[in-house]
């Protein structure tokens, strides 16, 4: 997967000279290789590994990320403090959001003054009370969504349409230049 026009649309933002944080439940690195700088993974991330014994993140050596043979089974990579096998750092079902990456989250959206949602079903909790946390704080509140998300407030904007295609046209509105993709067809 390769970053689209959304994810390119965030650091022209901060280029702008806005101080912009990504908060996402994504566990990619669209973001950091779309140029943006400031990224919270409230789920983890896929670029990491950490330990199912002891929970501490682990790095793998070049050798532990060599790809098997086809229909081989090999015995996952083990950690080197309490040799427990070793697993993506990425939130699973039914743990808990790592707790540093909530509580800066919070820390960032208790103090922002504007919040764009994008993109969510707002039904994944906690992250589906962030627009909430935003708007208690005083901040305007800009949802862009493939569809309606129910609004509640006059602090709050509804932007329907792809991410890919909103934002580059929010960047416009606001006189920040976008970016234009490279030309594929040469």
């Amino acid at each position: 997967a390769k970053p689209n026009l959304a994810h390119l649309s965030i650091p022209r933002i901060a280029d702008a000279g806005w101080n912009v944080s990504v908060v996402t439940q994504n566990i990619d690195d669209l973001h950091e290789r779309a140029g943006s700088s400031s990224v919270i993974h409230l789920h983890g991330s896929l670029m990491d590994v950490k330990c199912f014994g002891c929970h501490r993140p682990a790095e793998l050596s070049p050798d532990q990320l060599a790809v098997p043979p086809a229909g081989q089974m090999i015995e996952p990579p083990r950690c080197t403090r309490c040799n427990g096998r070793l697993r993506p750092g990425v939130v699973w079902f039914r743990e808990n959001l790592p707790e540093g990456a909530w509580r800066s989250a919070a820390r960032l959206v208790e103090a922002c003054d504007l919040l764009i949602s994008v993109g969510t079903s707002g039904v994944v909790m906690p992250a589906a009370g962030i627009p909430d946390m935003a708007l208690a704080a005083g901040a305007t509140v800009i949802h862009v969504n493939l569809e309606d998300v129910g609004m509640d407030g006059a602090d709050e904007i509804m932007l329907i349409g792809p991410a890919g295609v909103v934002l580059p046209a929010l960047l416009q509105a606001a006189g920040i230049a976008a970016f234009s993709p490279p030309d594929d067809s040469t």
